[in-house]
């Protein structure tokens, strides 16, 4: 069953802004949208599991009622300073600050700049009740619809659409490296799947709420990697015929993957909520970003990429998952 889509973005009215690049800052802006709302838009229908004001510490738990695992994400600094990396890790077992259990890759975020038009603060949060994606540019990059090695942020929160019933094991978080404790532009989602290829990018723990995980890539069926560095692609505007879900395997090479026969942990365990990689290849020269395009009868967000060689192929969809 699906689930309708929010979208929440810096520009909003009543949004929360980003204004000096503190990590208090960025955990309003989830607060805002995960669970208080702003403006006229409603929250996702998360709750706090456990909150500190200092050192900034916060713990979101998605809404079972609505279908959700329950799990929770942690997001905690070692103070409010400017540029101050916020560290980011899922937990299928929460009981408090630092007691959990069943925890994922951490991974983590930051202003990275104290010049304002560098900071990635032009954030966008699209999720539901049981899963979001975060993204943030920065404004020097408005106008342009690739990152060009400037400091962004993407990052997928929540849980997976696993193709097994009863899946105690699908939350998880993933930013495109593992138990990294510096941030860097290519620590994210996009530059994994648009720049390179998103190997062991998250772990999964078995669906029968054991506790061995299995470190997941992401592939889709156009190959390893979703963006173009053909010149001839940059400029071009291609209608979007086909998208591929990306599908959450154990192992990006499917012959020598150890888990092909495993009923705990196997081999292809679902795919990510809303996320596509489409056949076609353009928009990376439209001028501006977000860019968002109507493919059949709903509109997508196209996901840039990290790099300025590179076009990207990735959507997102906007309006149900």
């Amino acid at each position: 069953m699906t689930q309708p889509v929010t979208v929440y973005r810096w520009d909003d009215v009543g949004a929360p802004q980003v204004a000096d690049g503190r990590p208090s800052e960025y955990i309003e802006v989830f607060k805002k949208c995960l669970v208080d709302g702003y403006g006229t838009k409603q929250p996702l229908g998360w709750t706090i599991a456990e909150e500190v004001a200092n050192p900034p510490f916060i713990a979101f738990q998605n809404n079972i009622a609505s279908g959700g695992s329950g799990g929770t994400v942690m997001m905690e600094a070692p103070g409010n300073a400017i540029r101050e990396i916020i560290r980011v890790q899922s937990a299928l077992d929460f009981a408090g600050q630092g007691s959990f259990s069943r925890a994922g890759f951490f991974f983590g975020f930051s202003a990275a700049s104290t010049n304002a038009n560098y900071q990635p603060r032009n954030w966008i949060l699209i999720g539901t009740a049981t899963a979001f994606y975060f993204f943030a540019f920065s404004p020097i990059r408005a106008t342009y619809n690739y990152q060009g090695t400037t400091t962004c942020v993407a990052f997928f929160v929540g849980d997976i659409n696993s193709i097994y019933p009863n899946d105690t094991g699908r939350f998880t978080a993933m930013s495109g490296v593992k138990n990294a404790t510096s941030f860097s532009w290519s620590y994210n989602l996009n530059y994994k799947i648009v720049d390179t290829t998103a190997n062991n990018v998250a772990q999964l723990y078995p669906m029968d709420g054991s506790g061995t995980p299995s470190e997941v890539s992401l592939v889709h069926i156009f190959g390893g990697q979703a963006g173009s560095t053909l010149d001839d692609t940059f400029a071009a505007e291609p209608e979007i015929k086909m998208l591929s879900p990306l599908y959450i395997v154990s192992s990006s090479s499917f012959y020598n993957s150890p888990y092909l026969n495993d009923t705990t942990s196997p081999h292809c365990r679902g795919m990510l909520p809303g996320f596509f990689a489409s056949q076609e290849a353009g928009y990376r020269d439209v001028g501006y970003q977000p860019f968002i395009k109507a493919i059949g009868s709903q509109q997508y967000m196209q996901l840039p990429s990290s790099h300025s060689n590179r076009c990207s192929c990735l959507w997102l969809n906007l309006e149900e998952w």
